[in-house]
């Protein structure tokens, strides 16, 4: 810890009143002799001597940083520097200027120190190399005298002090003796101050075990939020604490957090890993009642609570929330998207988190960590940018009409690879996979001329159908009574279908005789284009009547067969479940599939629940009819996407062999065959995952599939090759 220097002894003659710093080349680190140039000097501790050439020695007491203002008004700042109380004059280390990166030059007149193009100019003083001070700050830094080592200029109890300075904390004060700037007395009290008791509460500080006990915790906890589109109040949060996945579930009332609960347990939880220990929870009255508890515990899931005005031990939850808010706020306004969708705009900023890197996971995105899931960039679009969907060809309105009806984008399915789209006309929305973005667009504009009105500003629909399949309706505002017969008649129209006008002639709605499935006309008439003549409107008059029955017609068959929209809404009912469970005992007993462990590099197709409820000839259900079908929109197989073909039999050829069988008396045999599909077998590997609802294994089991499956590409040629062998 000996420090050499090669200049005159300077510690045996006093001190002048001021002289200019010395440029030293021979000096390890900066020396200056003056407590007050330091900004905040600390202890020496390590006992650090300085030689001088003479060989004595003299002790540095302090360490710390220290500015010095050149005459031009500069500062220098001179970093790691020594306290020397008994040196005489202050010099300035070449080594140490040289080690932060400055540069130093001597010429008989002067010098220059410089560093990323600043200069500060020397001077020379009696042989040697100064560094000009400013005659200001140098007389300001020597107005009060150096305090040698142990010599404390200011003695007070720790309470004094403590008043003094604001009631400010022990650890503060302790710094201010550590600094050396006050020698405290006594004992210190500041903790049983009374003011301070009163007026500046502390929370206790949360122990390590009570977030961190090696369990893996989903934390929960309610945001409220009003004024929904369907009336929400609020939302609640899932945070898993490992994997950093969040769930958002808007809802109405509180009383429905034990539903919600039970579809978090039933259709989120199973698929995260690792697997969730305890359900952790503030003290709301929705998370502490008996439902909720029991609920968890048939889980396998420990509950616990945390007491009131604790938020800090659902830190997690309560931070994810405030980030979801913020972007759902962020994406509502920057494209001037209704504030009433905001249960949309949180449940897509929870979609996009979950997609999105975090630290805490090392960068990873928390969908791979927690999931099996695998991030798609493409499905990922601009909240509230325009939305074309694509109709089907037998509801648009002739070959001449539109194809496509503007929509706005307002989140993903959770339940396929589809989008939701917001029709503005109807308040709807709906879910759509044929969409064409164009996200430089805003979906909604306060004006008609982008050809899309804000919701509840048309007062004229057009007829635009949609091949999208609704999947949510707009409900009505809260405290307003709504027809239920009327709800039937329209729920399941194309948006901005034409009302039938008042006064038009009714029509009979007759069963069907053959099929309860009324297929919407292929050519939708607009009955607004100018008629002719009398009869003309006439005409036209009836053919709007009699398209607005068909369309009724549908939407009622529809409502009375009670066909779920998701497999969500399946279960729930008993006699659908059944058919679930039916449609999948027939797939066992056919072979169709085997069960195995999902690899690393495995691609695994995905699977959709069909639903229909067959109708008899007076329009009553038979049957209900579940099926479980291979996404073939998405699928990815090499040969899956060449040989697809498989000739098919016109009904002009059926007609003319029957007709031939009915001249000559021929016998007719007429054969069906039961998911004819499932006995084509598969010359390749294709692997599907579990039907939602009846997954049996672990997580990580798929289907490895035996035989060809409803949806796939290559099963109709499939199943013409097995009837040609």
């Amino acid at each position: 810890n000996n420090l050499n220097h090669n200049t005159n002894p300077v510690s045996n003659y006093s001190k002048p009143q001021h002289q200019n710093p010395i440029v030293d080349s021979g000096c390890t680190l900066h020396l200056i002799n003056n407590r007050n140039r330091f900004t905040s000097p600390t202890p020496n501790t390590n006992n650090t001597l300085i030689k001088q050439a003479d060989g004595t020695t003299l002790e540095a007491t302090h360490r710390g940083n220290t500015t010095m203002t050149h005459q031009t008004g500069k500062e220098l700042t001179l970093r790691d520097g020594l306290l020397v109380p008994a040196l005489c004059r202050d010099l300035i280390s070449v080594k140490s200027l040289n080690e932060k990166g400055y540069s130093i030059s001597f010429t008989p007149d002067g010098g220059e120190i410089t560093k990323e193009g600043q200069r500060w100019y020397l001077a020379r003083e009696d042989g040697t190399w100064v560094f000009p001070e400013a005659q200001g700050m140098a007389a300001q830094a020597d107005v009060t005298p150096d305090a040698g080592p142990g010599d404390h200029p200011l003695k007070m109890s720790w309470q004094d002090l403590h008043e003094r300075l604001g009631h400010v904390s022990e650890r503060k004060l302790r710094s201010l003796e550590k600094a050396g700037l006050v020698k405290l007395t006594g004992e210190c009290e500041v903790d049983k101050c009374e003011p301070c008791l009163l007026h500046k509460p502390r929370r206790a500080n949360i122990p390590s075990t009570a977030t961190h006990s090696g369990e893996v915790v989903v934390q929960v906890d309610g945001m409220p939020w009003r004024g929904g589109y369907k009336g929400q109040s609020g939302a609640i949060t899932f945070s898993h604490r490992t994997n950093k996945m969040v769930h958002v579930y808007p809802y109405c009332n509180k009383s429905e957090a034990t539903k919600i609960l039970r579809d978090y347990l039933t259709y989120q939880l199973p698929r995260l890993r690792p697997k969730a220990t305890c359900m952790q929870t503030d003290a709301g009255t929705e998370f502490i009642s008996r439902d909720w508890v029991e609920q968890c515990r048939k889980a396998g899931l420990n509950t616990r609570h945390a007491p009131p005005s604790c938020q800090a031990m659902n830190g997690q939850v309560e931070k994810d929330q405030a980030t979801l808010a913020e972007s759902a706020r962020s994406m509502l306004r920057g494209r001037n998207v209704p504030d009433k969708y905001w249960p949309l705009a949180l449940q897509t900023a929870a979609y996009l988190k979950n997609r999105t890197p975090h630290d805490s996971l090392g960068g990873r995105l928390p969908v791979d960590v927690g999931t099996d899931e695998t991030l798609e960039p493409r499905r990922l679009r601009t909240f509230g940018c325009a939305a074309y969907v694509q109709m089907e060809k037998g509801l648009r309105n002739g070959k001449g009409g539109q194809v496509r009806w503007k929509g706005v984008l307002v989140g993903y399915s959770p339940e396929s690879p589809a989008w939701l789209i917001l029709d503005p006309c109807s308040g709807r929305i709906r879910e759509a996979y044929h969409v064409k973005f164009v996200e430089s667009e805003p979906g909604l504009c306060k004006g008609r001329g982008g050809g899309v009105c804000q919701p509840g500003e048309a007062t004229e629909i057009q007829v635009t159908p949609t091949t999208a399949r609704e999947v949510q309706d707009a409900g009505a505002t809260p405290g307003e009574e709504r027809d239920p017969e009327q709800d039937a008649d329209s729920r399941d129209l194309a948006p901005g279908a034409v009302q039938q006008q008042e006064g038009a002639p009714e029509m009979e709605m007759r069963s069907p005789r053959r099929s309860a499935r009324a297929a919407a006309p292929r050519d939708l008439w607009d009955p607004s284009s100018p008629a002719t003549d009398g009869a003309e409107k006439l005409r036209r008059e009836r053919q709007a009547c009699s398209n607005q029955a068909l369309l009724a017609m549908a939407a009622t068959v529809k409502h009375e067969a009670g066909e779920p929209r998701s497999w969500r809404e399946a279960i729930l009912s008993k006699d659908w479940l059944e058919s679930m469970q039916r449609e999948k005992d027939t797939l066992k007993s056919a072979d169709a599939y085997v069960l195995v462990e999902r690899d690393a590099g495995m691609r695994v197709e995905n699977g959709i629940w069909r639903f229909r409820a067959k109708l008899d000839q007076n329009g009553e259900v038979a049957k209900l009819k579940s099926r479980y079908v291979l996404d073939g929109s998405r699928q990815w197989s090499p040969f899956g996407r060449e040989d697809t073909y498989s000739p098919v039999a016109e009904l002009s050829s059926i007609r003319t062999i029957l007709a031939c069988a009915a001249e000559k008396e021929w016998e007719v045999i007429q054969a069906d065959f039961t998911a004819a599909y499932l006995n084509a077998k598969l010359n390749e590997p294709v692997y599907v995952q579990q039907p939602p609802g009846l997954e049996e294994g672990g997580n990580r089991t798929v289907w490895k599939l035996k035989r060809a499956l409803y949806g796939m590409k290559q099963s109709g040629k499939l199943w013409y090759d097995e009837l040609r062998a």
